[in-house]
Order: C-alpha cells, then structure tokens, then sequence
C-alpha cells in the first residue's frame, strides 16, 4: 500500500503539472495560432536534442549508487554536478558554432527572424542540465515531497511567466523567457534548500577512482538506452518538422500531447519504483510488484482514455479553438499505442533498477530501426497522415519487443501478464480504501 501511496502522490502532482502545460498550450495556442505555435514546436527540438546527447546521465546513474549506498551524498551530487555543468557548457558551445545550420534546417527561408530564441533556448541549458541532476538527488535520497516541490514551482513560474509576457505582445519570445527564467528560480530554490534548509554540503572534492569508474559504468548504461529512446520519440516529431507544414506539425504536437495525459500515471509509477528496485535487486517480490504495476496500468489508462475517444472533437474544439479541430482525429489513433507503450514501460524501470542498463539498447534496436526509416517514408509522402502511422507503428512495435525481451529476461510466463477478475477486484479495493481515506 505504501508503494501505491506514493505513486499516487507524484501522479496527483503529475496531473497538476500535465494540467498547467495544457493550460499553457491553450493560452499559447489561441493567442500565436498554429503557424507560430509550430514554429516553436521546432525550435523546441534543439534543447531536446542537446539533452539526448549531452546529457551523459550521470544524473540518473547518481539514483543507483545512492541506493548502492557505498558512496556518500556528498561525493555522489558532487560528481554528477560537476559532470553536468562541463557537458553543458560543451553542448552549448557546439550548438553557437553550428546556430546557422541548424536554424536553416529546421525553419528554412524563416530562421533569419529567430535566431534571438535560438540564443535564449541554447542560454538556458547549462540551468537544465544542473537542475535535472539535483532533481534525481532528491529522488535518489526518496524526498518524494521535495522532488515534488521542484516539479510544481517550475512549472506554475512558467505559467504566470508566459501569461506575463504573452500580455506584453512579445510573441514567441515570450516562451523562451519564460522557459530559462523559471528554470534558473527553481535552480536557486533548490540550492537555497540543499545549503540552508538541509544543510547538505554540494562541494566535494575527493573522487575516488572507484566512485568515478562506477558513475562512468552506471552512466553509460543509462546513456544508451536513453539516447535510443528519446530519439525514437522525437523522431517523429523532426521528421514532422522537416516536411510539414508548421501548422501540421502543430496539430500533430497537440495531438500527442494530450495523448500523453495517458503516460502520467506511467511516470508517476517509474518514480517510485525505479528507487525501490535499485534497493530490492533481483528479488521475487519487486517482479511481482512489477507486474501487479503493468495490469493496473493496463487498466488505468484505459478508463482515463474512455472521454478522450468519445468527445475528442468537443474536447479540443474547447480547449483550442475550431483552428485545431483536425487534432481530435489523430488523438483517437494515437492515444491507443500509448496505452501499451506507457504500461510496458515498467519493465524497462525494473531492468534499469536491477543495474542492467545496458540491457536496453539490445531490447529495443530492432523496433527503432524499422520504425524510423518506414515513419521517415510514410511522412515525406503522405504528410500528416502518414506521420500518424508511423507514429502508431513505431509505438506498438516497441511496446511488443519490450514485452517479449524482458519477461525472457526477467523469466515471467506471459500468462501471467494476463488481466485476471481476482486482479480487477484487488485494484477495486485499493481505489476504495483510497477513497474512503480521502474522505
């Protein structure tokens, strides 16, 4: 039940952060309209990239040898701050000296106008990078509250900042401002409450060679799983930027975001269970924890996409305007590949918990590599529609590897993957007792 509690309490900070960047999104959406709105979906693509590849994880391998606990805090968040803030500053050197190709390739005969945001989204990355690593600290150490703190501040700052400036008519300019300016405050917030508040010492000096040996190994298991699948999720939306229209590209955006309501309560798991498994290892009972976590997930998800198939049209009408009322045909195919693709992904928090990182690259290649080339063919030939298939053939075909290559790895029978009337009825109880306690 504790395990539970505190997934529910990061998914209740989930939808509220997930409900701000809606919130956001429409604001955005009805004052730039979708051309302008595209624009920045594109120009969004540079921070992400820069994160996929710069980005070494050291961050998320700090979670693991804090739950090893053979090194102390001190020389774990010294580590990986000091591993961020270099990388950062490379990466952003890198990016300056190639500003004009980049800009050219994603914005074509219109990057001339925009190449102040370039500058204030690259400015801004050193702040990412620093911040994202004390925010696994947090996690690692299991502050749920305090990791939750961070989350919330970042995105209500952005929020009021956005709506500040949108009111000044500074356009596009509006969202990369507020973007580093909310991004440095809660950086600072986070510094003022490890020095003052907790009195924990960030500087320290004395890395071991072992220390760094085992961050590099952590760090590199990390680093490529994650590179393959955030360029596989991003794919989609390059390939969107390169031959669609940057009012399509919008649609698509928004289509995918609200999709991505369904993968809340995924994350939401994955934080809590990503720690509990780095502690627990390769016991019987965080399997069956796992799997107890992917039906509910299953089932879960399904009831929370109910609305969003049969009042698709209304819903974005509402929210977004007639504009975009073309998002709501490509939400109903979306959304059900996420459902499969976010439960699945527990699997991938359970072989990264037990320290085998490195086991992802291997599990997921094959899907990424027919996915890409068919999602880049099915774009560059049939536009928007086509950027839909392969968005829904990428998505299942890495749901389907992901489910068979890890319970091979994990050694669980597939029949025990199967949704059972005595697992609905444990999961009705639980939502009882949840309810009648927060009553």
């Amino acid at each position: 039940m504790t395990f539970f509690n505190s997934v529910l309490s990061v998914f209740k900070r989930d939808i509220f952060i997930y409900c701000l960047t809606i919130a956001v999104s429409i604001i955005v959406a009805r004052t730039l309209g979708p051309e302008i709105l595209g624009i920045w979906i594109a120009l969004s693509l540079i921070s992400q990239y820069a994160d996929f590849f710069a980005r070494l994880k050291s961050d998320l391998a700090s979670v693991q040898l804090l739950g090893e606990a053979e090194f102390s805090k001190e020389t774990i968040l010294f580590g990986s701050s000091i591993i961020a803030l270099f990388t950062s500053l490379a990466i952003v050197g890198m990016l300056l000296y190639l500003q004009d190709n980049i800009m050219a390739l994603i914005l074509g005969d219109d990057s001339a106008q925009y190449h102040i945001i370039f500058l204030l989204i690259v400015a801004c990355l050193p702040f990412e990078f620093l911040l994202s690593c004390y925010k696994y600290f947090y996690l690692g150490v299991e502050n749920i509250n305090f990791y939750n703190t961070i989350n919330i501040v970042m995105s209500v700052s952005n929020f009021l900042l956005i709506i500040c400036f949108l009111s000044f008519n500074l356009g596009i300019a509006a969202i990369a401002l507020a973007k580093i300016l909310s991004t440095f405050m809660t950086l600072v917030m986070v510094l003022i409450h490890l020095h003052i508040v907790n009195k924990q010492r960030v500087y320290s000096p004395h890395l071991s060679k072992r220390f760094v040996h085992k961050l590099a190994l952590a760090s590199s298991g990390f680093y490529g799983s994650n590179l393959l699948i955030n360029l596989f999720d991003v794919s989609f939306r390059t390939f969107g930027a390169i031959f669609l229209a940057k009012a399509n590209l919008a649609f698509f955006n928004q289509a995918e975001s609200l999709s991505r309501l369904i993968i809340k309560l995924s994350e939401s798991v994955a934080t809590v269970l990503y720690p509990r498994i780095s502690r627990t290892h390769r016991s019987e009972e965080a399997i069956n924890l796992t799997i107890l976590t992917f039906k509910c997930l299953i089932i879960v998800q399904l009831l929370i996409a109910l609305p969003l198939l049969l009042m698709g049209e209304t819903v974005i009408v509402f929210l977004y305007g007639n504009a975009f009322i073309d998002v709501a045909s490509y939400l109903r195919w979306m959304i059900l590949p996420f459902i499969l693709f976010s439960a699945v992904n527990v699997f991938k928090i359970h072989i990264e918990g037990r320290g085998e990182a490195h086991m992802i690259p291997r599990l997921i290649i094959i899907p990424i590599t027919i996915s890409l080339p068919c999602s880049y063919f099915l774009t560059s030939h049939y536009g928007i529609d086509g950027l839909v298939a392969g968005f829904n053939i990428g998505y299942l075909l890495y749901a389907l590897s992901l489910i068979f290559y890890s319970t091979r790895l994990l050694s669980i029978p597939l029949k025990k993957l199967i949704i059972t009337l005595d697992d609905i009825k444990i999961y009705m109880r639980f939502a009882f007792a949840w309810i009648m306690r927060a009553k």
